[in-house]
């Protein structure tokens, strides 16, 4: 999580929360694997797709979060 996000990302959390913050995001990441997966599979443009791939793996887990 801090070489993805970053030590302010960290620094952000309240030491009370970050634990279970670590934990979303893990289960986030997960969840973003899985999305990437299904979409390799897609029937699209090969330059949107992989564009759409990169997109979620730099942000998806973090973007997740604040969603909850």
């Amino acid at each position: 999580m801090v070489y993805k996000e970053g030590t302010k990302f960290i620094e952000s959390q309240t030491p009370e929360k970050l634990a279970a913050v670590a934990l979303k995001y893990v289960e986030k990441e997960r969840e973003v694997a899985v999305l990437t997966e299904h979409l390799a599979g897609v029937n699209m443009p090969e330059e949107e797709k992989e564009k759409i791939i990169e997109l979620l793996e730099a942000g998806g887990a973090r973007t997740a979060l604040s969603l909850l």
